[in-house]
């Protein structure tokens, strides 16, 4: 990764070339930032027009939509990862996990229904269970980035 540049910088190399890796980069920085997630899912299509199958960048897509609460977008693109060929164990625990609060099956070898429980009256439980997926989702982009290897 382009470790080191400014945002500045990679903004630049990010417009003369949507699918390089100082973009890939600049969409990480951005889907972490409240105020710059919507310029991290422009970016992130952009990208995924020219590398439709860069599961890095479609998994920060999905990222970007979990974290401003839009979760049936994150559902779309994780979906999008395992029909295009991504496969994880995190990768099925997110989908998993996105399907059973939706009340969605979500098609899955390993899905046990009573695995994930969401419990409404407890905050803390909500806490911990966003902590959590932040955590799947961390797992799920370093399994995925070993499958490209």
């Amino acid at each position: 990764m382009a470790v080191g540049q400014s945002l500045i910088e990679l903004r630049e190399k990010s417009d003369e070339e949507p699918s390089c890796e100082e973009a890939a980069e600049l969409i990480a920085r951005l889907v972490e930032s409240d105020g710059s997630r919507t310029e991290a899912r422009e970016r992130a299509y952009r990208f995924l027009n020219e590398e439709p199958n860069n599961y890095t960048v479609r998994l920060l897509l999905a990222k970007s939509f979990y974290l401003d609460r839009l979760g049936e977008f994150c559902v779309h693109e994780l979906q999008e990862i395992r029909r295009r060929g991504g496969s994880s164990e995190s990768l099925n625990k997110l989908l998993e996990t996105f399907g059973a609060i939706a009340g969605d099956v979500v098609s899955s070898e390993n899905y046990d229904e009573e695995e994930v429980s969401v419990d409404d009256d407890s905050e803390e439980q909500g806490v911990v269970a966003e902590l959590d997926l932040d955590s799947d989702f961390t797992d799920a982009l370093e399994e995925l980035l070993d499958e490209d290897d």
